[in-house]
């Protein structure tokens, strides 16, 4: 898992990591607010927020290859501020845990993965945390 800081507030790194999304031709599958959720049983999180998302031809690609990349798919990124009101985004490298399917589809996966990276490097200081 990689996490970084982020050059932005929670609010501003949001609306970029959803342009980025969008403009790197990829569709946001599903929005996860945890504190929301949080909001919602009356208790308390910091803002955080899990993007699903992917371009559909590439994770169809990847799933062509082995449809256990499913449990995997679609990519995932959370950005979270921690208690000092330090925003961060953390996401888990797609080779990571694909690695150990069979015919993945590779060329797909490194594809994935960069556009990733540089939605991350774009909105980030660029140092792990």
């Amino acid at each position: 898992m990689k996490t970084y800081k982020s050059k932005y507030g929670f609010q501003e790194l949001k609306r970029k990591v959803e342009s980025l999304i969008i403009r790197n031709g990829m569709n946001i599958m599903a929005r996860i607010d945890y504190s929301s959720i949080a909001e919602g049983i009356g208790m308390r999180l910091n803002s955080s927020i899990l993007y699903l998302f992917g371009n559909p031809r590439r994770c169809t690609m990847i799933m062509r290859n082995n449809m256990r990349a499913g449990l995997y798919l679609p990519q995932k990124v959370l950005l979270w501020e921690d208690k000092n009101k330090n925003s961060f985004v953390s996401y888990e490298p797609l080779s990571e845990p694909l690695s150990q399917l069979s015919g993945s589809g590779n060329e797909y996966i490194k594809s994935a993965e960069e556009v990733l990276k540089e939605i991350v490097f774009e909105v980030s200081t660029g140092e792990p945390s």
